[in-house]
């Protein structure tokens, strides 16, 4: 635990800037780096990470760009031993910082919240865990589950809307290249077979699990469970409705599995500000309305409204007032 509290030194970071910059309360940062926490695993190492991003290669902690901690292995059978869990370069603890600045073009705008969620896909590979992630639409889980499939070679597979049990398995199959011929039960199989080392991130999981049946949800969601007592990480995304729908129908015996939850917090307005003058910030007259323009997209679809909106305001050379005129808008 003297390590802990010896990154904390080396970091240079106040306990009040690690409070600011993980959204934790101060009296679980003391604890934390004090080495007097008992509780999850993933707060420990968001916190770790935070103050190795600080310290820098020079300093032997935080990672560089396109570089991994030595020794990175998938899951499997490290299951809960201790972990070191790497942050991209990009990631900036919420203080909207473009990676452009540290010499990685392709890291995107994150917010806290992304970071955690970030951090506890990190972890569920690294042990080989079962956990979910749920989120409001538009704060990026899409896109940060997109990128960490792509950096780590995990399995990104995004879930059909009433998708059937076979449909699943059929689908899941095709994804790992196995035959996705015979009965379910056949099917089941050959997925336990290839499980081992596997990382399997399901997205917008809740289109497969909300408003269903309670039979239907129970053996949906036992698929994911085979696939993790059969030696696979599995990560389901999705709005918040998804935990709401596992938590009504599913048994102890399969919340008892899911080792970690995280509701990924929405951006803030300074992040979102920031996001839109990437986005348009050629435009002047599109700057000078950053704020409605944010007050919006808080409303309608954080990140993703901006995005759209910001092809309109392109369209329209600027005119924010044309582009607002197109975009839908939900009655509330």
């Amino acid at each position: 635990m003297a390590a802990m509290l010896g990154l904390f030194r080396a970091s240079g970071m106040s306990v009040a800037e690690v409070v600011q910059a993980t959204g934790r309360s101060k009296a679980t940062v003391s604890q934390v780096i004090n080495g007097k926490y008992h509780g999850r695993d993933e707060v420990v190492e968001e916190i770790r990470s935070l103050l190795e991003s600080r310290i820098g290669p020079s300093g032997g902690g935080g990672a560089e760009c396109g570089r991994e901690a030595p020794g990175e292995e998938g899951p499997g059978d490290e299951r809960r031993r201790g972990l070191h869990v790497v942050v991209p370069a990009g990631f900036t603890g919420g203080n909207g910082t473009g990676a452009a600045e540290r010499g990685c073009e392709d890291a995107p705008m994150i917010t806290p919240g992304q970071k955690q969620a970030w951090v506890l896909m990190q972890l569920v590979r690294k042990q080989g865990e079962f956990a979910m992630l749920v989120g409001a639409s538009g704060v990026g889980k899409t896109y940060l589950s997109k990128k960490f499939c792509t950096e780590t070679g995990a399995d990104y597979f995004r879930a059909i809307l009433g998708q059937s049990v076979g449909g699943l398995l059929s689908d899941l199959c095709k994804l790992w290249g196995l035959s996705p011929d015979g009965a379910n039960d056949a099917r089941m199989s050959r997925l336990r077979r290839a499980a081992r080392g596997r990382m399997l991130v399901v997205d917008e999981a809740d289109l497969l699990l909300g408003n269903r049946s309670r039979q239907s949800v129970v053996r949906l969601v036992e698929v994911f469970r085979q696939l993790y007592e059969a030696g696979a990480a599995v990560v389901l995304l999705g709005l918040p409705v998804l935990h709401t729908s596992v938590s009504r129908a599913t048994e102890t015996y399969v919340f008892s599995r899911i080792g970690y939850f995280r509701q990924v917090s929405p951006p803030g307005d300074d992040l979102l500000g920031a996001f839109w003058k990437r986005l348009i910030g050629e435009y002047e007259r599109a700057v000078e309305k950053t704020g409605p323009v944010v007050a919006q997209a808080r409303r309608s679809g954080y990140f993703r409204y901006l995005e759209k909106l910001s092809e309109l305001v392109r369209l329209f050379d600027g005119d924010v007032e044309e582009a607002l005129s197109l975009m839908f808008l939900p009655n509330k």
